[in-house]
């Protein structure tokens, strides 16, 4: 969907897909670290109660960004979109 958008706006295709591949590397990262700064916050005889704890937050996040996400769009998108006259045929 990134694709037809950025062709339609006069972006170059280039760029959204730097910006996937950019997200993609940060989201790797951001796991990888996610994973391997746990243990240095909670004993060794905690990490398994650590990791049950973040789970829920983890999953949730995941869950409503995306529900956020849409909003937001739709939200900054609703006057453009009013303020476009529509095409007749």
């Amino acid at each position: 969907m990134i694709i037809p958008l950025a062709a339609l706006s006069g972006v170059s295709v280039s760029s959204p897909l730097r910006v996937l591949l950019l997200t993609g590397a940060l989201t790797v990262l951001f796991d990888v670290a996610d994973m391997s700064f746990l243990p240095s916050l909670v004993t060794t005889d905690r990490i398994v109660e650590g990791n049950t704890s973040s789970s829920p937050t983890s999953s949730a996040a995941q869950w409503w960004a995306r529900d956020v996400g849409g909003v937001l769009v739709s939200l900054m998108t609703r006057p453009r979109a009013a303020g476009r006259p529509h095409c007749r045929s």
